[in-house]
């Protein structure tokens, strides 16, 4: 593609789009995300990769940070995600049916 006069510039490319479409469609079925992903890197061309849930979960950054946390509902107990600020030290708080909060309507004192 890099030899293409049709996807020399952007205008080219704008002006050509259908066909760079097609090309990147042919590129990106034939190759696994991390072959695309390398091939973008070698370019120098900004990318990242967006995960499922199945990846969003497994992911190493998550799992090796301790992100994954356990909390209680109704019925049993759910993994979440830890929020993302926490202060060294203190155990943030994470379960659903000790709160006092809840969604109300809001006051009729409270201007809206």
């Amino acid at each position: 593609m890099t030899t293409d006069s049709r996807f020399a510039t952007n205008d080219d490319r704008h002006q050509h789009r259908t066909e760079l479409l097609a090309v990147i469609e042919d590129v990106f079925r034939t190759s696994t995300a991390n072959e695309i992903a390398g091939r973008l890197d070698a370019a120098g061309i900004a990318n990242g990769r967006v995960n499922d849930v199945t990846g969003v979960i497994t992911h190493p950054n998550l799992i090796e940070r301790d992100r994954w946390r356990s909390i209680e509902i109704a019925g049993g107990s759910i993994q979440t995600l830890r929020p993302p600020a926490i202060m060294h030290g203190h155990d943030e708080p994470m379960s659903a049916s000790n709160s006092d909060t809840s969604i109300s309507v809001p006051s009729p004192e409270v201007p809206r």
